[in-house]
């Protein structure tokens, strides 16, 4: 139904997964569409990232159209998503994704989280949205990567949130997870390249740990900078802590 509305006519490509099970792929000259249904993971993206022209559209603009280009396809209802956050990112050759300003960006990331979860869900990579749409500085849509959790539903339990004391004597047990807006590949870096962590901002989140996890664990997403051995003045830092107190 989804690549139907996305314009796709051919049947699908099928490829069996151990892990994630049948991947149905369809695919044309201007774009292509992946869905795996068992886990519920859906990409939409163009095949090639086409130059555009700077139309200077509004913040407000960008949002309708991602959420637009969700609902109207299929991806989603209006009432399952939320907005999460609205990033403006340059492409550096050969080296990544940067946050930019809206003026020179290569391309707007538009970042929803699911509804009932009433918050941000973050995966192990915090770059890494659980329902993202990225756009071209002319409007128009580039990629789309949903992940459908299924239904939704609030624990009957209740657990206490750390304290600002508990916090602080943990924040040393607090894990990197992202390096220079995820650029740097974790595993490559050498015992002890990190030197210093500097945090500056926190927020309260759920963790999926995995595609088939059952529970979304609350987290304090730490955000600050960090200083790196072979990378010159300081990179971006992101780290995970769990949030429940021991105390409960």
């Amino acid at each position: 139904s989804i690549a139907g509305k996305l314009g796709f006519t051919s049947d699908p490509v099928e490829a069996n997964d151990v892990l994630e099970g049948t991947v149905y792929i369809f695919s044309q000259a201007r774009d292509s569409f992946v869905a795996t249904p068992k886990t519920g993971v859906l990409d939409y993206t163009l095949n090639e990232l086409p130059s555009a022209i700077n139309k200077q559209i509004t913040e407000n603009e960008i949002k309708n159209t991602a959420q637009s280009f969700l609902v109207d396809n299929g991806f989603v209802t209006p009432d399952e998503i939320v907005f999460g956050e609205l990033l403006f990112l340059r492409e550096a050759p050969g080296e990544g994704y940067y946050p930019s300003t809206r003026e020179s960006a290569s391309f707007y990331q538009v970042n929803f989280y699911p509804k009932a979860a009433s918050r941000t869900i973050l995966k192990l990579n915090p770059q890494d949205s659980l329902i993202g749409v990225r756009i071209l500085p002319d409007g128009e849509v580039f990629s789309a990567h949903v992940v459908r959790l299924g239904t939704l539903s609030e624990s009957s339990s209740q657990y206490k949130l750390k304290s600002y004391s508990e916090f602080s004597n943990d924040i040393g047990k607090a894990v990197l997870v992202s390096l220079d807006e995820g650029n740097i590949y974790l595993p490559d870096l050498p015992a002890g390249a990190v030197s210093k962590v500097s945090i500056s901002e926190v927020e309260l989140a759920y963790f999926l740990e995995a595609k088939d996890s059952l529970i979304l664990q609350p987290v304090y997403l730490l955000r600050g900078e960090a200083s790196v051995s072979g990378y010159p003045g300081t990179v971006s830092a992101f780290l995970y802590l769990p949030a429940i107190s021991l105390s409960n």
